[in-house]
């Protein structure tokens, strides 16, 4: 925890990784896209489940560095530091296990 700590550098780099994974991701999809067409294989559902798995690492993200702020103004191993990390594991916990279903297709 460092109440005072001035996150703005830190800030501008946590968005240069953002556009790092964005891009990456992207071209990871697009290539594993054109890889199952090249054998004939259907890409529409793996289409549209690649671009909704983009969309929930950039959401996850944004959540990571909203907590991180939180994080960083309260003295380290508090209460509310405790609090806190109770919070974030059970909400990674919930989205983890929705995450893990057997999607038709």
């Amino acid at each position: 925890g460092d109440a005072d700590l001035d996150t703005a550098g830190r800030r501008e780099d946590y968005r240069k990784v953002n556009d790092v994974f964005a891009e990456q991701m992207d071209t990871l999809l697009r290539r594993l896209l054109d890889e199952r067409a090249a054998t004939g294989q259907a890409t529409e559902r793996l289409s549209a489940l690649g671009r909704l798995m983009t969309r929930i690492v950039a959401a996850a993200r944004q959540f990571a560095w909203e907590d991180a702020e939180i994080l960083w103004a309260l003295p380290r191993r508090s209460g509310a530091w405790t609090v806190k990390e109770e919070q974030m594991d059970a909400v990674a916990s919930l989205i983890g296990q929705a995450l893990l279903v057997d999607l038709p297709g």
